[in-house]
This record gives structure tokens, C-alpha cells and sequence, in this order.
């Protein structure tokens, strides 16, 4: 099976990359290792709760024992269902720092300041009112909303920030970042969009567009030095798909590294202790990771909290 482009990851990455070349008239493989939904479960905010650490849904990935915290392990979800991550992570949407962006365009990465990505990210987004100005886009498939429901407590944590001289940002995604802000989420109509839902769907019955669930992509295939595709396994049954343009790799922070090395780029010496021909020496393959830390505050409060949604019968009535 022959395609211009295969991509390799459903999520947040792989289906804007898909759409974007469908609609340039290329043919495109979209891969996905998770299987398909019938009830369309990770539509409803809530079921987050379910899906992650959900095999069914999840990679269900553990870290390495933290020696400076005693050894604790730790949860690391990677979705694996259509929408990759964004079909089970917390839908809050945020960009990157101006000035980081502007830190990279410095170190010589010519293409990614500020003033160069504003425009993608003012193109891939509807936000609230359909608001287009000089910072947020209204022409994009990525809805981003405002919070439907506000807890009281939210409120005195917001009014505690500002109490403290930190000012109050309307628009978290707007010109800065700076202050205290109420977050965006990735929904419509209080329903989880995820990136399959915003970029994929609308372009499934295209005839450049081939999407395939359940598939396991094994190792990328190489003529010489060009990559001309990927051996997977699909449902089952072993496949080789040929790309007579181009293989992207779009499998998430974790799974992307681990099919170059699986395919012999990296580290040689790690590849070779693991029983795999080396083809590419580059040892910073799988190197590096940072991930944004999580901050947990227990507090006992004497008013409700969204916990009590918990109970069979509210979470009933928060699902309806």
C-alpha cells in the first residue's frame, strides 16, 4: 500500500500535519495504535477520570523510582485511542511563552520566534465569539472555550492572587501570560474536542485521506539512507506501507524517540546492548525529556468541591 506521506500518530501533532496535506492533495496514511470508539466516551470532560490509566485508553506508562523522593513512581498518561493525548488529557489550552519562542529564534533556529508562529497559532483556533485580533484567531478548526462552570472556591483562589498584587489577565492566550488568569479549554458546546474531532473528522470521507486504528507501526523502513516507509502491524496482521514522499513521526514525547531507536537511530551503543543494527549514530535520541511538574494542595474545606460529583447519583446528572 502506497501513500505520499504516512503519519504516524494520531494526536495533537499527527492530525493538523494530516489535514494540512490532505488539503494540499496529497495522499495521506494516518496511523493510530489505540482502537477506534463506539460510545465516544473521552467526548464527556468528566470521563477523564475513567480513561486515564485506562489501558483501553492509555499507555498507562510509569516513570523510573525518584530517588530523591524515596523511590515513588509515578503515573505518566500517553492516550492511546484516535486524538492521541488530547483525547484524555485535561483540555486546557495554553500556548508557549513569547519569549521563549524569541529564547530559540536567539540560539540560531531561524522560523520559530514569536512574531513567526503567532499566525499558526491564530490559524488553528476559533476562540470564544468567534474573537479574531492581533493575538487570537477565529477562522481555525481547534475550538478553544471559556469555562462553562466556575466553583466559588476558583473565585477566592483568583481574589487571593489578586490581594496579593498579582493583576488579573483577561485573556491567558492573549498578549502575555503574566498574572492570574481563568483557563481555556480545547471544548465546544461543553463537549471535549479533540484534535481527531477538530482536524480529522471533518476530512475522514476525503479520498486522500486513509485512517487506520489498531495499528502498531514496528520499525521504519529505509532504502539506504531514505526512509520509504513503515513495517506494521495491523490488527494482527504484519503490513509494510510504502511513503513515496515522507514518514512523520508523530507518536508523542515518549513513543516517537522509542521508533527511531527501534529503528536503529540513536545511541549506538545503547541500540547494540538491546540487539538492534545501529544505522544512524545520534545519541541525544531519547535523551532530555523535561515534563512539566504537577503541585498537588490538600486543603479540608466546609464547602462542597467537585469531588461530590463522585457520588453515582451527581455523576449521573453532571454526565446528562
Amino acid at each position: 500500500m502506497e501513500f505520499d506521506y504516512i503519519v504516524v500518530g494520531s494526536g495533537s501533532a499527527g492530525c493538523p500535519l494530516a489535514a494540512r496535506l490532505v488539503e494540499r492533495k496529497q495522499s495521506v496514511l494516518l496511523l493510530e495504535a489505540g482502537k477506534k470508539e463506539r460510545l465516544n466516551v473521552s467526548h464527556v470532560p468528566g470521563a477523564l477520570v475513567y480513561t486515564i490509566g485506562n489501558r483501553r485508553y492509555d499507555w498507562a506508562y510509569k516513570t523510573e523510582p525518584d530517588p530523591s523522593r524515596g523511590g515513588l513512581v509515578e503515573d505518566w498518561p500517553r492516550g492511546r485511542v484516535p486524538g492521541g493525548s488530547s483525547a484524555i488529557n485535561g483540555m486546557i489550552f495554553i500556548r508557549g511563552a513569547a519569549r521563549d519562542y524569541d529564547a530559540w529564534e536567539a540560539l540560531g533556529n531561524r522560523g520559530w520566534g514569536w512574531k513567526d508562529v503567532l499566525p499558526y497559532f491564530r490559524k488553528m483556533e476559533t476562540a470564544d465569539d468567534d474573537r479574531d485580533n492581533q493575538f487570537r484567531g477565529g477562522l481555525g478548526p481547534q475550538r478553544v472555550s471559556a469555562l462553562r462552570w466556575r466553583h466559588p472556591i476558583s473565585q477566592k483562589f483568583i481574589d487571593s492572587f489578586q490581594a496579593a498584587g498579582i493583576p488579573f489577565n483577561e485573556d491567558l492566550n492573549g498578549a502575555s501570560h503574566e498574572g492570574v488568569a481563568w483557563n481555556q479549554g480545547s471544548t465546544r458546546a461543553g463537549r471535549r474536542l479533540s484534535a481527531l474531532e477538530a482536524f480529522i473528522r471533518p476530512k475522514l470521507s476525503a479520498s486522500d485521506l486513509t485512517f487506520l486504528d489498531e495499528t502498531i507501526v514496528r520499525h521504519i523502513l529505509f532504502d539506504k539512507t531514505r526512509a520509504r516507509g513503515v513495517a506494521a502491524t495491523h490488527r494482527g496482521q504484519d503490513v509494510d506501507f510504502i511513503a513515496r514522499k515522507g514518514v512523520i513521526l508523530s507518536a508523542g514525547s515518549i513513543n516517537s524517540p522509542h521508533l527511531l531507536m527501534l529503528s536503529g537511530i540513536g545511541d549506538p551503543r545503547h541500540l547494540t546492548r538491546h540487539g538492534i543494527i545501529p544505522r544512524v549514530e545520534s545519541p541525544e535520541v531519547g535523551q532530555n525529556l523535561m515534563e512539566h511538574p504537577g503541585l498537588y494542595v490538600l486543603a479540608e474545606l466546609d464547602v462542597e468541591t467537585a469531588n461530590a460529583l463522585s457520588h453515582p447519583v451527581r455523576g449521573t446528572l453532571a454526565l446528562a
